[in-house]
């Protein structure tokens, strides 16, 4: 009973004490300068105390949590270091009150994303250097882009070291002397131009050979107009046309001019046999003879000049030429003219022949059977 009323004498003195220090209670923290004592409810007060002089007996045991050892009483609150008064978060250092959230440096608030050093805010993609954006690609240099093929050294370390040239082989060779161009040979037929050729006589490098046309090119068959050459060149080699073969251009048929250039001697048997579309023949001096047939049925020709040195037609030679209107003949020897080498000609056909010249001519006429020509004189 003794102990009780003990107990509750001390809770009395702690409230009075409280109660007395409530309104000064900044001011007493202030004054507080040495640490609190925990003091153990089950241990008894030092002799000498504040609290003796309000009656509290020596050893009397108090049901308290903590008696600071000088000052006023306070509550069961942790005591802060001077300052204000504070709850039970954690006492921050001097300055405003901060929360449990981690303490930034001096400066703006800063969330829990990684702090960006001075600068723009920067996302989480790779931060390129100074210039502009650069991809995830390989990097090249400057210059061409090389692949990652190991580059071999300058010389290859199992390449065998190539011999010292001897005397012999640093003397230059000669490069081989180009084989000459050799000439057509007799009886060989080339083609040139328009015209397939017939070699009869091969050239030198001092003299020309000699060809005739053997026929047309494929390529020049379906042409209006043709032209023969005297003579051409080939490989420094110099053929002279003497002569129109037989048959020749026959296949033509849209040739409606013909004209022969000097050196031509002969027109062959049937040369222009059946083209009906030829209307001008030209004739060379050169020209001798006109050989049979030559321009049987040429039907679109209507006139010809027979040139100075001809001194032979023979038959047939412009037979079924049924236009043939007008017949001029320079020469002042024809001799002879072939059977019905002017049959069929049109009707009131007409031969013109030097002056002095009519009489033989009408003999070598009507030897052939073209007594329907009519001859006239210049």
């Amino acid at each position: 009973m003794r102990k009780k009323t003990k107990r509750i004498a001390a809770f009395m003195v702690i409230v009075l004490l409280a109660a007395n220090t409530q309104t000064s209670n900044a001011d007493a923290l202030t004054k507080v300068s040495t640490p609190l004592q925990t003091v153990n409810t089950n241990k008894t007060l030092p002799k000498t105390s504040s609290l003796g002089a309000i009656g509290i007996i020596e050893d009397t045991t108090i049901d308290i949590s903590l008696i600071p050892t000088s000052g006023s009483a306070i509550n069961n609150s942790p005591v802060p270091s001077t300052g204000s008064a504070i709850d039970n978060s954690p006492v921050p250092s001097t300055g405003p009150a901060i929360d449990n959230s981690p303490v930034p440096s001096t400066g703006p608030a800063i969330d829990n994303s990684p702090v960006p050093s001075t600068g723009p805010a920067i996302d989480n993609s790779p931060v390129p250097s100074t210039g502009p954006a650069i991809d995830n690609s390989p990097v090249s240099s400057t210059g061409p882009a090389i692949d990652s093929t190991p580059m071999p050294s300058v010389k290859p370390a199992d390449e065998t070291p190539l011999p010292t040239a001897t005397p012999d082989e640093t003397t230059p060779v000669p490069s081989p002397t180009a084989k000459p161009p050799e000439a057509y040979k007799k009886g060989t037929v080339f083609q040139r131009n328009n015209y397939m050729y017939t070699v009869v006589k091969a050239p030198t490098k001092t003299t020309a050979g000699q060809v005739y046309v053997k026929k047309v090119a494929n390529i020049a068959l379906q042409k209006k107009s043709l032209t023969v050459q005297s003579s051409f060149t080939i490989d420094g080699f110099t053929y002279q046309v003497i002569g129109i073969t037989k048959e020749a251009f026959m296949s033509c048929t849209a040739l409606e001019t013909i004209t022969i250039k000097s050196g031509t001697t002969f027109i062959g048997k049937r040369a222009f046999r059946g083209v009906s579309t030829l209307k001008t023949v030209i004739l060379p001096d050169t020209v001798t003879t006109i050989k049979s047939g030559a321009f049987r049925g040429c039907t679109e020709l209507r006139q010809i000049t027979l040139p100075s040195n001809v001194t032979t037609i023979r038959s047939n030679a412009f037979y079924d030429c049924t236009k043939l209107k007008a017949i001029m003949v320079l020469s002042k020897s024809i001799t002879t003219i072939g059977k019905n080498a002017f049959k069929n000609t049109k009707s009131g056909c007409y031969m013109i022949v030097l002056s002095g010249k009519k009489s033989a001519y009408r003999t070598v006429l009507d030897s052939s059977g073209a007594k329907k020509v009519i001859l006239y004189t210049y």
